[in-house]
């Protein structure tokens, strides 16, 4: 995975606008771009070939909302929560705490969108139930183990 996390914060004082290229290939399985940062908020574009699934995991101090702009994804949620496959122009909430992953859901190369807003007074943390795959280490996804107290059913 190649992460870019050059951008600074947005000022606060005007309008900050901000696009991205898709990466030319298909020889990764994940490219993660940081698009926008401000106060609580980020915006992150991800674009996932074969293999670029992430593991089960939760954010302890982020709200996300995913938007897929090209391809298919299919979100898993801990126990039986059903998988929920989403297309173009769809996208799902994943409230702060709440374990999950997701995955490519075509052959189509997926593009999807990261909005995050941190909770206010919680420190976040990246909440690992399953190892990392290959691709995924040193890539700042380490986070840490489970812990009384997280979710249940992951």
């Amino acid at each position: 995975m190649t992460t870019d996390r050059s951008l600074g914060q947005a000022p606060a004082d005007r309008l900050s606008p901000f696009r991205y290229e898709v990466p030319e290939g298909r020889e990764f399985p994940k490219k993660s771009m940081r698009l926008a940062k401000r106060g609580l908020l980020s915006v992150a574009v991800q674009v996932i070939n074969a293999g670029g699934e992430t593991n089960m995991h939760a954010h302890t101090g982020e709200d996300e909302a995913w938007l897929v702009i090209a391809g298919r994804a299919r979100f898993h949620g801990a126990g039986d929560e059903p998988p929920v496959e989403l297309g173009p122009r769809e996208g799902i909430v994943v409230p702060a705490g709440v374990p999950y992953w997701f995955e490519s859901a075509s052959t189509e190369q997926l593009e999807i969108v990261r909005m995050a807003a941190g909770v206010p007074g919680v420190r976040d943390e990246r909440v690992n139930y399953q190892p990392l795959s290959d691709w995924q280490r040193g890539h700042g996804l380490e986070g840490r183990g489970p812990q009384q107290g997280d979710a249940p059913g992951a």
